[in-house]
């Protein structure tokens, strides 16, 4: 849940309502993700899974993967689009296989 909230467009402030990630947020939320996903492999699985979560069962048209570190575990399935953090393109699963095509 960590990692796919970091995904999203908004992000949801207590006592302010919604606000719109900047990049050095999303930036800090992904890497404190990433620094946990080192210590545990259950939160590093969520953390794979988490555009997965987003963008499938969501039904999310489009996240952003904006600032997160090309090695961070939440790319894991996402197609190498390093011109575009935006993703919305296909999901793959292991070394090729398509999993699910968004766009």
């Amino acid at each position: 849940m960590t990692a796919a909230k970091t995904t999203r467009k908004t992000h949801n402030i207590a006592g302010r309502g919604e606000e719109e990630y900047t990049p050095e947020q999303r930036e800090a939320d992904i890497k404190a993700a990433d620094n946990y996903a080192k210590k545990d492999e259950i939160f590093c699985a969520g953390v794979e899974i988490a555009p997965i979560l987003e963008l499938i069962i969501r039904k999310k048209k489009q996240i952003s993967l904006e600032r997160a570190n090309h090695d961070s575990p939440i790319w894991k399935y996402v197609k190498d689009t390093p011109q575009d953090k935006n993703v919305k393109q296909d999901l793959v699963i292991c070394s090729g296989c398509v999993l699910y095509d968004i766009s």
